[in-house]
């Protein structure tokens, strides 16, 4: 039995034809239209369709979505952090006078992050005792 089952599996490989060189002249999917089209010979209007087709098309072929979606967070992130470190940090010379109350809350801001509060640390008096 089992011979018979590789003679049956080697029998299949063996009697495979080379597949034929792919030839344009004995191409079995035929083109309908040539391509690309004799633009002189067209009128304006079928030039323009054929224009319309080939930019829709070539925009589908082109179009990254991961990419355009990481080109636009970066460009916003740019765009934020480049506008918090003027607002916030930027010596502005004579000029800051629009910022200083936005720059001394933020200072303030972060000064009581990282300092202790007395009345948020002071130890609890434990009432079990």
């Amino acid at each position: 039995m089992a011979s018979s089952l590789l003679r049956q599996i080697f029998a299949r490989f063996q009697a495979r034809e080379p597949t034929p060189v792919f030839d344009l002249e004995n191409n079995p999917w035929k083109a309908k239209k040539k391509w690309p089209p004799d633009f002189s010979k067209l009128s304006h209007k079928q030039q323009f369709v054929l224009e319309k087709r080939f930019r829709r098309r070539a925009k589908i072929v082109y179009s990254c979505p991961r990419y355009q979606r990481f080109m636009t967070f970066f460009q916003w992130g740019t765009i934020i952090s480049a506008t918090a470190y003027m607002v916030l940090f930027m010596d502005w010379k004579d000029n800051d006078r629009a910022f200083n109350s936005i720059r001394s809350w933020y200072r303030n801001l972060s000064k009581s992050i990282w300092t202790a509060d007395e009345r948020k640390t002071g130890q609890k008096e434990d009432h079990t005792r």
